[in-house]
């Protein structure tokens, strides 16, 4: 040992007492305690379970619910499990990732079957709710967050029953289930703050009736998605890289609906291409019967930014009268500079290089739309759109990213600067 160099006496405990320090630690940060030393990493050295089915057939919801009750219970520290399930041709794994300060579970389904390589995609519908009766299993009750990950048709009922008894459930994750077209969350679940579902490609339906959720975030193509919240709702994120669902189809009324749905958020992020076909479809937005009276940020993301999307955003602002933040993010490759401008009685200008390269989205095209919803629509009119931006009193920051110098980047640049007067910094990348 160097003279210099201090002992490790933290990585010499006995495990016992490493796995109990991090269970006091987020999940996120527990896991990353395994990349300190050969000591922590054996933390999380995965512990198997096995459970073998009879003649193929899939687990009943009541045994289910006992396998998972007694996997979870035997779990009274941080660390990862795996849960296999064994039946002829059709092998499953549960990995269980437990943490403590936060109550949270981590769950992954894997499927072992490479004769059949359709039942990954086997169509299922997903509907959670709370059971009439609780168990008392505290290991149950005290969970408040749950990560869902690659879950499939032949576990569902296996999910159905362990949702059924988290009581106190705040959060939700719900991310890569294939096979998965509808998800429904009932109003049982009245804990629930937050919900987030990404990159399941199948989802053709989402219904929300969660009373007291604050942030919900959607990635993916375009479901429809029927929302009864309420006043609590405070921040969604609907980023639809991925346009429409395969076998899906446009619909305005649907669309004006949710938008209507979540008119009191306060933070919103959108995809460009949803605003620029509802301004192709003909609707108005500055004549809606709703606007984003409380929306104080605002970001959009697409793949391009051009004259179309320019002007149906800039239509959509008339929307939010209290906007005080707006990003806008395109994802191009360019190599460009990073513009900081001060605005104020001393204005400052600073410059930065910087490469941006981002290839995760694609541009999503507009259909051919045969008739409008009210009238020709003015967006189509520069000069018209320039003119009808009102005035942006409570625009304070911008922020650009993606920004080539195109006339229409630059076009709407101008017509920030001009409406809003009360702008205090604009950064452009």
């Amino acid at each position: 040992m160097k003279q210099n160099q201090k002992p490790d006496l933290i990585s010499s405990l006995p495990t016992e007492i490493l796995r109990r320090i991090t269970w006091f630690l987020p999940l996120r940060e527990a896991l990353r305690t395994s990349t300190l030393s050969s000591s922590w990493k054996d933390l999380w050295a995965p512990v198997p379970v096995n459970f073998e089915t009879e003649d193929g057939h899939l687990i009943e919801k009541a045994t289910a619910q006992a396998i998972v009750d007694r996997f979870i219970s035997s779990c009274n520290c941080s660390e990862i499990r795996k849960l296999c399930f064994s039946c002829p041709g059709n092998d499953q794994e549960l990995v269980m990732v437990k943490g403590g300060a936060d109550k949270e579970l981590y769950l992954q389904f894997f499927q072992f079957n490479k004769e059949d390589t359709t039942l990954a995609r086997k169509e299922y519908n997903l509907v959670l709710e709370l059971g009439p009766d609780w168990r008392s299993l505290d290991e149950f009750r005290s969970l408040r967050i749950l990560h869902l990950r690659s879950v499939m048709f032949e576990s569902k009922d296996l999910l159905s029953a362990l949702f059924s008894n988290l009581e106190r459930l705040e959060s939700l994750e719900v991310v890569d289930c294939r096979g998965l077209q509808f998800l429904e969350v009932k109003d049982s679940c009245k804990h629930l703050r937050s919900l987030k579902i990404k990159g399941c490609s199948d989802i053709e339906e989402v219904k929300l009736s969660t009373p007291n959720l604050r942030a919900f975030s959607y990635s993916g193509r375009l479901p429809r998605i029927e929302m009864k919240i309420g006043q609590s709702l405070v921040e969604v994120r609907l980023d639809l890289t991925d346009g429409l669902c395969p076998n899906g189809e446009f619909d305005c009324e649907e669309v004006l609906s949710l938008l209507e749905s979540v008119k009191e958020v306060e933070v919103l992020t959108i995809s460009g291409w949803l605003l620029r076909w509802l301004c192709s479809a003909g609707v108005i937005f500055g004549r809606l019967e709703f606007c984003f009276g409380k929306l104080k940020e605002l970001q959009w993301v697409d793949a391009t930014f051009d004259c179309p999307k320019k002007d149906s955003l800039s239509c959509f602002l008339n929307m939010s009268p209290v906007l005080e933040n707006l990003h806008i993010e395109v994802s191009v490759i360019h190599e460009n500079f990073y513009h900081h401008f001060s605005f104020g009685p001393t204005p400052k200008q600073k410059w930065i290089m910087l490469v941006q390269i981002d290839l995760s989205r694609s541009s999503v095209e507009p259909p051919y739309f045969h008739q409008y919803w009210h009238e020709p629509h003015l967006w189509m009119d520069c000069t018209a759109v320039t003119s009808g931006v009102k005035a942006l009193k409570s625009l304070k920051k911008v922020e650009f990213v993606g920004f080539t110098g195109e006339e229409d980047h630059s076009t709407f640049i101008d017509l920030l600067v001009e409406n809003a007067s009360a702008l205090e910094s604009m950064i452009i990348m």
